[in-house]
């Protein structure tokens, strides 16, 4: 089997964690596939490209070359990766949080059209999963008076569940 190869290294982005970089790299792995991706570096790593790439990353580094400054992500993106819940999960989730089963299925029966309303009721009822960005989920939160906030802590709460 090949050893992986780093080809070249083409950005060096900061994290929120001290001397810890994403790189986006030109490699080859030991499976000799060339490919452009992202590559985590970290001190003292001593797994495959790990070693080459951290010298490489620390030369770039004392070479004064540019680096991405660490940016959080948006709220938006928090929300985004959030893990998709059953619905289980959502109903538990609405239920501590003082919110109805059956305020959620009044909330759908209100909704005026009928395609709308209709839409909902398969996502409500039929899912196998919903994500944390999904429209109804917005439509729910609006018609039980539910903020974002108060959304993004139940979800948390109840990917636990």
């Amino acid at each position: 089997m090949p050893e992986p190869i780093l080809h070249e290294i083409h950005s060096v982005k900061a994290t929120e964690f001290p001397d810890v970089f994403i790189l986006r790299i030109d490699r080859t792995d030991a499976f000799g596939e060339r490919a452009a991706s992202d590559y985590v570096s970290v001190p003292n790593d001593t797994v495959g490209l790990g070693p080459i790439v951290r010298v490489h990353c620390e030369q770039w580094l004392a070479d004064g070359k540019p680096i991405v400054p660490y940016a959080p992500p948006t709220l938006e993106q928090v929300r985004e990766a959030m893990p998709a819940l059953t619905p289980r999960q959502l109903r538990l989730g609405l239920i501590n949080g003082g919110h109805s089963v059956v305020a959620v299925q009044a909330a759908i029966d209100g909704i005026v059209d009928p395609v709308t309303r209709e839409r909902a009721q398969v996502e409500w009822g039929f899912a196998s999963n919903h994500a944390r960005l999904h429209p109804l989920i917005g439509q729910i939160a609006a018609a039980l008076s539910i903020t974002e906030t108060q959304i993004d802590d139940m979800w948390t709460a109840a990917v636990a569940l």
